[in-house]
């Protein structure tokens, strides 16, 4: 039996200093983004498709140029123009990721997207001074693009102030 007791206690002692320990770090964390879906679905092409599909012609050559330009023979464009207006199985177009190998475009479709950034943050900095509904009207364009804002409100988690953002494909 005192066995048993001893690994009890020493593991809800290392249990309690990884608690303590997590919430003073996350205290002086002064960033925060949280991002979350439901019924998240992914689309990809190859960089020849997507080319194919926004100028209806096959490309010899084709590279990503950023974050948001895909290149096609030298005719240029946002891969979020790729998949705008789509639906796929009532998931909406939410926003165009590049592949981490950069030889990919993929589409997000979701129902909802709920997001929590700091307004600290400098995407948002300036908009969520003038209201939480600009901070969110924001954060649609970057991660939940035909989602409609159905909730908005700045939220305070200790020091700081967060824009607390849900979308939806349904009105309520």
């Amino acid at each position: 039996m005192r066995c048993v007791f001893e690994d009890y206690f020493q593991r809800s002692l290392v249990l309690f200093f990884i608690f303590i320990f997590s919430l003073a770090s996350h205290g002086s964390n002064t960033s925060h983004f949280s991002l979350q879906h439901q019924n998240r679905l992914l689309k990809s092409y190859t960089l020849k498709d997507a080319c194919s599909k926004h100028f209806k012609e096959s490309p010899l050559l084709s590279n990503i140029e950023g974050p948001m330009k895909l290149n096609c023979m030298g005719k240029t464009f946002n891969p979020r123009t790729l998949c705008k207006g789509e639906q796929k199985l009532k998931s909406s177009f939410t926003r165009a990721l590049v592949s981490n190998d950069q030889q990919s475009v993929m589409c997000e479709f979701a129902t909802m997207v709920k997001l929590n950034l700091n307004c600290g943050h400098s995407l948002i900095k300036k908009a969520c001074q003038i209201s939480a509904q600009a901070a969110c009207d924001v954060m649609k364009k970057n991660y939940a693009h035909d989602l409609k804002l159905v909730h908005a409100a700045k939220v305070q988690d200790g020091n700081r102030s967060l824009a607390d953002c849900h979308f939806s494909n349904q009105s309520f």
